[in-house]
Parts: C-alpha cells; structure tokens; sequence
C-alpha cells in the first residue's frame, strides 16, 4: 500500500490545476467622471488599467485619457487592502477592501470601504495555474473635491468597469514581474504614446 501512495500523490498533483500565489491579474477598461461646479459641468471619458498581486491584495492603478488634446496619466498604489468574498444566492463576489485604520476604528466606524467587486469565475493567470476571482471588476461613487485654482467646491460622479486582461495576465506572469516591474512596464508603455503624469 505504502509504495503505491507515493506514485498517487504525485500523479495527482501533477494533474491538478495549481492555484496561483503571488501571481498578477491585470485589467483593463474605462471610467467616466460627471464634475459639476462653479457653473459648469466636464464629463471625462478615461481609460485604466489595474494590476493586483493575487497574493498581498495589493493593486496599481493607471489612468489616462485626452483632455482637449492633452494626453495625461495618473497611478496609485492600492495598499492595505484585503479581499472579502461575499456568498450571493447564485454566485460569490469578491471585493478589493480598504481597511480601516486604528484612528477609524477608534472612532466608532465599523464598515470597510471598497474600490471595487465583482461576480468570481475561473481566470488563467499562467500555464496551469488558475484562481476564482472575478473577471470583471466595477464600481460607482460620488465624491465632493475643491477646486486648486478657486477653491470652490465640485461634484465628482464617477464609475468604472474593468474586465480581466488574459494577454496581459499571462505576459506578467510568464516573464515572472512583481507588482513593481508590471507597474513600471506599462507606466513606459503610456509615456511612449505620448502620455504624461498629471
């Protein structure tokens, strides 16, 4: 019996899908910002792409659109973040949560922001290597900022819709980048289409 448990282990773990650690998912997709103030309204159509570290929760953000003519980008980095999967009635979701912090928690507040969820499904993240997390990713807020030039106060009405990226997935991950160097890559990748940091 014992000689014939070592051939079964292996076999089956050679058959086995594994699950990803520490692998990237890169998305891809579009955001739209409604702002409203000091008598006039902008709508500004962007596009993003979000790379998260299946493995840390961590994310990086890059957005980038034409505005009148000016290409502009902007990034950020998504830390202290955690996944929370909520079990629906057909499907489980998950979310990319912001944590509260000490001085939150201090404060009463018991609810987590999130930056955005989606419905789980089986992704490709490498040769053999799969993870359930959701293909697309989404969310809509609203948000109250001031202006740099006149102080006055704008509306900002925002969504956006991100769907998994399997070319760029399997990119990432063949070549073995961290969170940092896919950040770096497609950071380049902007500035030599002529975009610029904001």
């Amino acid at each position: 019996m014992r000689r014939f448990l070592l051939p079964l282990l292996f076999a089956l773990s050679a058959l086995t899908p594994a699950i990803s650690s520490g692998e990237l998912i890169v998305y891809r997709g579009t955001r739209r910002d409604n702002y409203n103030g000091s008598g006039h309204s902008l709508t500004v159509l962007s596009r993003l792409i979000l790379i998260v570290d299946h493995d840390t929760a961590q994310a990086a953000r890059l957005q980038y659109e034409s505005v009148n003519g000016v290409k502009r980008y902007s990034t950020s980095q998504w830390t202290n973040t955690h996944f929370v999967e909520v079990t629906g009635t057909r499907v489980t979701y998950t979310a990319i949560a912001r944590m509260l912090t000490p001085c939150e928690i201090d404060s009463g507040a018991t609810g987590e922001g999130i930056y955005c969820k989606g419905a789980n499904a089986t992704l490709t993240l490498n040769t053999n290597s799969t993870v359930f997390f959701p293909k697309i990713l989404s969310d809509h807020g609203n948000g109250l900022g001031h202006s740099q030039i006149s102080g006055e106060p704008f509306l900002d009405d925002g969504s956006f819709q991100l769907v998994f990226d399997r070319p760029g997935t399997l990119t990432s991950n063949q070549a073995g980048e961290t969170l940092d160097a896919a950040f770096a890559r497609f950071t380049a990748y902007l500035e030599s289409l002529g975009y610029a940091r904001q």
